[in-house]
């Protein structure tokens, strides 16, 4: 980040003002003045997603995320054996 100044104005026309540096945004909203730290990479954010309960953080294998790897080869028969037990 640069040293910048950015304005929004919001749809009820109150107004945030952000000072940006290189590690900290300045926001000015209302009467508050708020200093936040941006979020520069993923392991930072909160709430990372999950598959299986297993958080997606670093390179999960499908064995790591618990995932079936591939299908398994059933024939005409197979099927209809197992719509027949269905039934």
């Amino acid at each position: 980040m640069t040293n910048d100044e950015i304005n929004v104005i919001l749809d009820n026309e109150d107004s945030i003002t952000a000072h940006t540096t290189t590690n900290m945004v300045n926001v000015i909203f209302g009467d508050g003045n708020y200093n936040i730290r941006p979020i520069t990479s993923y392991e930072e954010l909160s709430d990372l997603p999950q598959i299986n309960d297993v958080t997606l953080l670093g390179n999960k294998t499908s064995d790591d995320l618990e995932l079936q790897d591939k299908m398994d080869s059933l024939t005409n028969q197979d099927i209809e054996e197992l719509l027949n037990n269905f039934v």
